[in-house]
């Protein structure tokens, strides 16, 4: 269930493939694999927040953590626990 959408930002000039392979996708003849299973954690099974994977995130006191590749968002300035 993974997912890698393109970012509404990404210059004309620029792929696709090279935004998300930054991000640890991997690209060959025939598809594509997630950061995720190129890391040996296994397939997304849950969709959530992340940024790279669009996997399911778990708020720590560092920013939002994704339970599948690993990735960590900070939070943003000014974001203060409830």
């Amino acid at each position: 269930m993974a997912l890698f959408l393109e970012p509404d930002d990404l210059p004309e000039s620029e792929y696709i493939e090279t935004v998300s392979g930054a991000a640890g996708w991997q690209h060959v003849r025939g598809g594509h694999t997630c950061p995720s299973c190129t890391g040996g954690r296994g397939p997304v099974l849950e969709r959530g927040e992340c940024l790279r994977c669009n996997g399911r995130t778990v708020d720590l006191p560092g920013g939002n953590m994704c339970q599948y590749c690993g990735d960590v968002q900070p939070y943003a300035d000014g974001y203060e626990d409830h």
